[in-house]
């Protein structure tokens, strides 16, 4: 495989405890796959936070510390993380599972693709996509009948099942 670059994120000068989520991942997947991991710690006034992410094996944490950067605007973190994973090879960027994540990762990966309209895409419907409830109002207005409903991974997602 290749290198992992995990964002870690910081709230009210802390490092965010999701973030081990994210590095278990990418410790994990380095494991699997024979690669490594590295994190990114963006933000301003961060860069003493780094010390308390040197224990959990990455490769390299890479401290983006700058003023402009006290406040998360999307496009310009995302211009940051996309800079820097470009230059260190990453293969593959991870964050915990966050609203900020959610925000970030696509517009990261518009950066670093050549279609970055569809990672536009996927946020929205990820975000517009209606819920179990409504999704199965959906199913039984298009025709279908005994709609049954498995939440999966905790109810975070849900796979439903219909006959005509």
């Amino acid at each position: 495989m290749g290198t992992t670059l995990v964002i870690a994120e910081t709230f009210g000068g802390k490092l965010r405890k999701s973030n081990l989520n994210a590095i278990t991942f990418a410790r994990t997947l380095a494991a699997k796959t024979g690669g490594d991991f590295a994190i990114a710690l963006v933000g301003s006034g961060v860069s003493g936070l780094a010390g308390e992410l040197a224990g959990y094996g990455a490769k390299a944490i890479h401290v983006v510390d700058h003023p402009g950067l006290a406040q998360y605007l999307a496009a310009p973190w995302a211009k940051v993380v996309a800079t820097l994973a470009d230059e260190i090879g990453a293969t593959a960027v991870a964050a915990a599972s966050t609203t900020f994540s959610r925000d970030l990762l696509p517009r990261i990966a518009g950066f670093l693709t050549a279609n970055p309209a569809a990672y536009r895409y996927l946020a929205d419907s990820i975000v517009n996509f209606p819920g179990p409830a409504a999704f199965g109002s959906l199913m039984a207005a298009a025709g279908l009948r005994d709609i049954v409903q498995y939440p999966l991974t905790l109810g975070t997602t849900y796979l439903h099942i219909g006959r005509r």
